[in-house]
């Protein structure tokens, strides 16, 4: 899991297929979530990046198909995203 096309960018693939802190998104499988990662991992710079998860927030629907579109997704996308790339899992005694 640590190795392969995506292996710097696993918080963003957690977060398209949900995980403790963002629900899945509706219809969103192995190969929906490996068109998102090609789209952001294509885009050269946060802004591309950013307008990316906003477009999704628009267009897609959370799991429980209840008809309403992701609220708040670009914010929990990225606070997240952010979260599972930078804060400690653990620490190690010296």
């Amino acid at each position: 899991m640590g190795s392969g096309a995506y292996a710097s960018e696993l918080p963003a693939l957690s977060n398209f297929h949900g995980n403790d802190y963002i629900s899945n998104l509706y219809d969103v499988g192995e190969k929906t979530a490996r068109n998102f990662m090609n789209d952001f991992t294509a885009a050269t710079d946060d802004n591309e990046r950013k307008a990316f998860i906003d477009t999704l927030q628009i267009t897609r629907k959370w799991k429980n198909g209840s008809g309403n579109n992701v609220d708040g997704f670009s914010t929990k996308f990225w606070s997240a995203y952010y979260l599972q790339k930078y804060a400690p899992v653990f620490r190690l005694k010296s």
